[in-house]
């Protein structure tokens, strides 16, 4: 006993210490991401469009929103805001209860449609949106993305015959909007999914809905609207089914429906081979031997090993087409005298940061810290760790390689990969910090928990100093969250 007791001490030290390093990386890169929006307003806006928004709204507001959100990153005010947002939330859930959880996440999505519809794009000159304008009426289908320009021309058609006054435009803009919802609705399943604390729940959902993606639910006239709904569909389906409250036949739906809506979905083709590869686990529910749980990190090196040798071949085929002149879709390693655009040029290294700003700067620099430290090293031991690691392993690699031709121009395409950022960012922190022997109370230590039992919500136990950092990042991280994408959509 008395070895168990010191074993539980051992480790709660060694995850104040990790608390402390947190801190320690975490308040100066906070303050840097703060400082970064403020000095885009007067530096070189068009090099750093990743964070550049309050560069167009009054230079008063840019100062306000900056000083709150560094008063915010003060330890004893993050603290002192983070007891009464609980009490606030818990008074804002209560009148949902009575109607269980579907039914509230539908209300509350219906709630979200008129916001997306409000906030819409007038002016459609962030993507191809005029283009897609003018190809629909003439029945244009893409082959990358058929089955998305398939799904607006037949709403376009059979709402042309109903209403002689519909336009393409607003095809394109209504379709957004209720993916919009959609999105929500997901979001709101996958909280509840993953989410082990009331905070750590709202936590997934502020990430997901405050993604740079979301743009593209209001009102937006191009072709990745339907995709994000998509492949946020098929990680709750994997969730699901890695946590053995489903089979894998969803997942599989929602990753070709994904495809289908635009071929470089492909690019996840990795994660659900891990999916597959976790069959036999999850069919029979056994946790497995220790020698097989330690398999885990050995497949997940196998995997990416053998997906980049694929990247490889397929990188070796596009500089083939480059050179017979049908084209360039992987960038060459550095920039050539035909070609002066390349993976490591300045310029590209440049839109690949903005983009990942853009998307999700919470996301990305949660994945760099706990990934490169290595916190704990249990991460490699979560089947829904290691889906996310591989989805965004590749997505990130999709970014950096594929060729895409309108630079910033074509951020739109370059969101695929939001969802998996984000949402890997968020449960990397959320694993660290909602641990029972530092963050909640006492619990079974019955190992025959059942899956849906350990899901359950879990009370932070308030004695606990790294409970209450957690909790006071959470603040941060929300608040921010909101500070990066508001301005990117409004």
């Amino acid at each position: 006993m008395g070895r168990t007791d010191a074993k539980s001490r051992n480790t709660a030290t060694k995850t104040q210490v990790s608390g402390k390093v947190f801190d320690l990386v975490f308040l100066p890169w906070t303050t840097f991401l703060i400082l970064l929006h403020l000095l885009a307003m007067y530096v070189a806006p068009e090099h750093t469009w990743g964070v550049h928004f309050y560069h167009f709204y009054p230079v008063w507001l840019g100062w306000v929103l900056v000083s709150l959100s560094l008063i915010i990153l003060i330890p004893g005010v993050n603290e002192s805001i983070y007891p009464n947002l609980d009490v606030l939330a818990k008074k804002v859930k209560k009148p949902f209860d009575s109607l269980g959880q579907n039914k509230s996440f539908f209300i509350l999505s219906l709630a979200s449609l008129p916001v997306f519809w409000v906030l819409r794009n007038r002016l459609h000159l962030l993507g191809d949106g005029y283009f897609r304008i003018t190809d629909l009426p003439e029945g244009r289908l893409h082959l990358q993305e058929w089955l998305d320009a398939f799904i607006h021309l037949v709403v376009y058609r059979v709402m042309v015959k109903l209403i002689p006054t519909w336009t393409p435009e607003l095809t394109y803009s209504i379709i957004s909007v209720l993916c919009g919802g959609a999105f929500v609705f997901l979001a709101f399943k996958v909280s509840a999914l993953l989410g082990k604390t009331g905070m750590g729940k709202v936590l997934i959902f502020v990430f997901l809905i405050s993604l740079g993606s979301v743009q593209l639910f209001f009102g937006y006239v191009e072709s990745y609207s339907i995709l994000q709904v998509a492949i946020l569909a098929y990680i709750l389906f994997s969730a699901r089914y890695l946590l053995r409250r489903a089979g894998i036949f969803p997942a599989l739906v929602a990753f070709v429906v994904s495809i289908g809506l635009h071929v470089t979905s492909l690019v996840f083709v990795p994660s659900f081979v891990y999916l597959l590869l976790r069959k036999d686990r999850v069919r029979s529910g056994k946790k497995g031997s220790v020698a097989k749980r330690k398999m885990n990190p050995l497949i997940l090196g196998a995997l990416i090993l053998a997906s980049c040798l694929v990247v490889f071949w397929v990188y070796t085929v596009a500089i083939g087409l480059q050179k017979t002149g049908k084209g360039i879709f992987i960038l060459p390693l550095i920039a050539t005298e035909s070609y002066s655009f390349g993976m490591f040029s300045l310029a590209h290294i440049s839109e690949f940061a903005n983009q990942l700003l853009l998307l999700s700067p919470l996301g990305i620099s949660l994945i760099v810290f706990f990934l490169f430290f290595k916190i704990k090293h249990k991460e490699f031991r979560d089947r829904m760790i290691n889906f996310l690691i591989l989805a965004t392993s590749f997505g990130l690699i999709y970014l950096f390689a594929f060729n895409f031709t309108l630079g910033s121009a074509d951020w739109d395409l370059m969101s695929m990969p939001a969802p998996f950022i984000g949402l890997l960012g968020i449960l990397l922190f959320l694993r660290w910090g909602e641990k029972p022997s530092t963050v909640h109370g006492p619990r079974s230590t019955d190992h025959r928990t059942n899956p849906r039992e350990s899901e359950s919500e879990k009370t932070p136990a308030r004695g606990s100093s790294i409970g209450k950092r957690f909790g006071a990042w959470g603040v941060i991280f929300i608040w921010l969250s909101l500070f990066h994408t508001v301005p990117w959509i409004m």
